[in-house]
């Protein structure tokens, strides 16, 4: 279940930590995905009343508060491995901001930790929302296994996440420049399934359905990847620069993939996952 993107835990916080005051702008797909996930998890039927939340890779915050409305839950604990991601989550839903909302008191605490090693007290969660977060870990097993022991029995985790064949279009025009590693490479969806079954998991949803997002010139892909920082961060990676020589026969290569239409399409290929702990 192991996963060659990330270089290193430190990095990957950094690299979306600077991207935290400007990653909403450019999370198209992030919001995408995330309200899917939601929809997906409200057709469970499933809610928390009174009960306590994680958003685990919770980022800007952006899905935090809804989630804690629409299952009924009391208080929401902010959770990355970004301090600045974290911080900025708080600031978004701190008490302060929702003075004046007409709505009972909402609680939001932050906590940096990595999905792999969450340091919660063990059964303490109702209910946790992970979206997109999931893919950057090393082992998603372990990772699943630690959202395991931090529910309650019959809680679930709700989450999704990219798998094999996300950006093949990019991948394709690099490849056809040098053989290095320039695009983060995914678990499969089967592999993903896998994990959860393994763990005794009771697996409410399991769905993967590609995303198209367009763009008017490849170039915009990679400034929105570099701006969320979700560019690539992979152990494979070319460690110098691509240089402007090689970025230009990529961005060449891509032209075989534009639409009669004139938009370069990027495909993400998504799995959501809505798991139940076992009582």
């Amino acid at each position: 279940m192991s996963n060659q993107n990330v270089a290193s835990k430190s990095e990957l916080a950094n690299s979306f930590g600077k991207a935290a005051q400007n990653y909403d702008a450019s999370a198209y797909l992030q919001k995408m995905v995330g309200n899917q996930l939601i929809e997906h998890t409200l057709a469970c039927d499933v809610s928390f009343p009174q009960g306590l939340g994680g958003d685990l890779g919770c980022g800007t915050g952006y899905f935090s508060s809804d989630v804690k409305t629409k299952f009924q839950l009391a208080e929401m604990l902010l959770l990355d491995i970004s301090e600045s991601m974290a911080r900025y989550a708080f600031s978004r839903w701190s008490e302060e901001a929702l003075v004046n909302e007409p709505t009972s008191t909402r609680a939001f605490y932050p906590l940096v930790l990595d999905a792999e090693n969450i340091a919660l007290q063990s059964e303490v969660l109702d209910f946790c929302f992970s979206s997109l977060a999931l893919q950057w870990v090393n082992d998603l097993k372990t990772a699943l296994k630690q959202a395991h022991a931090a529910l309650k029995p019959g809680g679930v985790i709700s989450y999704s996440t990219l798998v094999d064949g996300t950006l093949d279009e990019l991948k394709t025009s690099w490849s056809r420049v040098d053989d290095a590693t320039h695009v983060n490479e995914f678990m499969t969806y089967r592999a993903c399934l896998n994990a959860a079954l393994e763990l005794g998991y009771e697996v409410l949803v399991d769905e993967q359905s590609p995303i198209v997002v367009e763009y008017q010139r490849p170039m915009d892909l990679m400034k929105d990847l570099k701006a969320i920082g979700a560019h690539n961060i992979s152990r494979g990676r070319s460690k110098g620069l691509a240089g402007k020589g090689k970025l230009k026969r990529v961005l060449q290569a891509y032209e075989d993939f534009r639409h009669p239409k004139g938009h370069y399409p990027a495909t993400y290929q998504v799995a959501y996952f809505v798991l139940k702990k076992k009582r």
